[in-house]
């Protein structure tokens, strides 16, 4: 914890005033022209295009900076470059530079493939963080294990991890995890019968298929299904479909934007049952977006939300004011849960590089065998040979959304 309050304290000026006179910085999103221009890919949003300084050490960061995951992704890479800048501006690590090599794969999982292949290949990167959509992360797998280059994905499907696979790990909280903690809620309160919605993508289909093998030990059945695109702007008729079944509550599985959009035209067409989400829409983006509609809207998702709301014996809740104080700090924008999926990959990459691994497989050895009690943003994380997302069901808290903001409902 001292290490962290140490981290957190450090000026972030100094750095970024010597990356503007080298002319490193760019843009924070995609100015190359994205995949398929006539750069080949797309061009990274921070570090040097013809590959590591001398005396660096060169990470990968893939992250949908824009595009329908951007909510999720624009506070993923804000974190990465806050906490290298901390990192840099206290000396580096063996004094080396933790140079990032951030790429903007805009939501699109051929172009964050793409982005890996002049990562590993151009840039040379002892590991890669990102994958800001499960989509993106399961695209990226095949080339990761092909390299053999650590890989800490910042997605949720479960099938990132698990099996286990040697070179990826996973640091968001898995179906495995998010659906049994709905399913718990609604069986407390006597609900059986619920309509099912999911985007039509890796995460909302991860939902339903963990949703299904598990529906049935809670007593809970399926009244109706319907999916929907992730950039839908209307899923009305899917709802007056399920409406017609008289479900006693809806549950949806998509992030934000889509999220919103299901609230509202529920609440348009007169739902009053109520509405379940995942942890897809753990942002304030949700509640801006959503407006009336996201009042009374019951979730599961890390704690950083709640974290005043938290008891002082919870292990993470110093670590989450913190990084929410530093966050807030730095951009004038709410910390969010997706950039708390970030925190915690770059410190256990750090906490690696610190220890003397430094190249790739020195890394994954270590994260497998040494990060073990890791009390991060989004959980406290053991990793284990068998075991590549080591969290548990006390990452994740339900909460409702009342008055604007979000209220604790259950540890």
């Amino acid at each position: 914890m001292g290490r962290l309050r140490a981290l957190m304290s450090i000026g972030l000026w100094p750095l970024l005033l010597a990356v503007l006179v080298a002319g490193c910085a760019a843009p924070a999103t995609n100015t190359g022209g994205g995949s398929g221009g006539e750069t080949g890919g797309p061009e990274p949003a921070q570090g040097s295009p013809s590959g590591p300084a001398s005396g660096s050490i060169p990470v990968g960061v893939i992250v949908s900076v824009t595009g329908a995951a951007s909510t999720l992704g624009k506070p993923e890479r804000d974190t990465l470059l806050m906490v290298a800048e901390e990192i840099n501006a206290a000396g580096g690590i063996g004094g080396k530079k933790l140079e990032l090599f951030v790429y903007d794969d805009e939501s699109d999982p051929t172009k964050a493939v793409l982005a890996l292949k002049k990562l590993l290949n151009e840039h040379k990167v002892v590991a890669v963080i990102g994958g800001t959509t499960s989509t993106s992360s399961l695209a990226m797998i095949p080339e990761i294990e092909r390299a053999q280059v650590p890989f800490l994905s910042l997605a949720s499907d479960m099938r990132i991890a698990t099996p286990v696979k040697k070179w990826v790990f996973k640091v968001a909280q898995g179906d495995d995890l998010v659906v049994p903690k709905l399913l718990a809620y609604l069986q407390k309160r006597g609900i059986r019968n619920v309509a099912w919605m999911n985007s039509a993508n890796d995460y909302g289909e991860g939902g339903k298929r963990e949703f299904e093998a598990q529906a049935k030990r809670y007593g809970i059945t399926a009244v109706g299904f319907a999916t929907f695109k992730a950039d839908d702007k209307s899923m009305v008729p899917q709802l007056t479909n399920l409406r017609a079944k008289r479900p006693e509550a809806l549950l949806v599985y998509t992030t934000v934007p889509s999220g919103a959009n299901v609230a509202q035209n529920a609440r348009q067409l007169g739902y009053d049952i109520p509405i379940l989400q995942s942890n897809g829409i753990a942002n304030k983006a949700f509640i801006e977006q959503a407006k009336e509609a996201a009042e009374g809207v019951v979730f599961t998702a890390g704690k950083l939300l709640v974290a005043d709301q938290l008891p002082d014996s919870d292990p993470q809740k110093s670590v989450l004011l913190a990084y929410r104080k530093a966050f807030e700090a730095k951009y004038n924008d709410p910390a969010n849960t997706f950039g708390g999926h970030a925190w915690d990959a770059i410190q256990m990459l750090v906490a690696a590089l610190k220890a003397g691994a430094t190249e790739p497989a020195a890394i994954r050895d270590y994260l497998e065998r040494n990060i073990q009690q890791f009390v991060g943003v989004t959980g406290v994380f053991t990793f284990t040979p068998e075991d590549h997302n080591g969290l548990r069901e006390d990452a994740l808290v339900l909460i409702e959304i009342r008055g604007g903001t979000w209220k604790l409902l259950e540890p």
